[in-house]
């Protein structure tokens, strides 16, 4: 069964809290991108959970390879300047 494509992209904003990186089940194989939206504010810092458990940081312009994962799972929370996360990969 071939894989689908898979894009998606978020704006954490100082209206953000938590977000999933999918609403529902979804398994990918996929690269996620965090990048600065903007200049100014407080130093800004990604914060990672799985299944709402820990919080990790994540260092903002790093690229990190996931295999198998599911997005569902992972939640997002930033700290400081807007946030843009992108996932780009493909379904399993």
């Amino acid at each position: 069964m071939p894989a689908n494509v898979y894009l998606n992209s978020f704006l954490l904003d100082q209206e953000a809290t938590w977000v999933k990186l999918a609403d529902v089940p979804t398994v990918v194989n996929a690269t996620v991108i965090v990048e600065a939206a903007g200049m100014g504010g407080a130093f800004p810092t990604l914060f990672v959970r799985n299944n709402g458990v820990g919080s990790h940081k994540w260092p903002l312009g790093t690229e990190v390879r996931l295999e198998g994962v599911n997005l569902s799972e992972i939640e997002v929370c930033r700290n400081g300047i807007d946030v843009n996360v992108f996932v780009i990969g493909n379904t399993r």
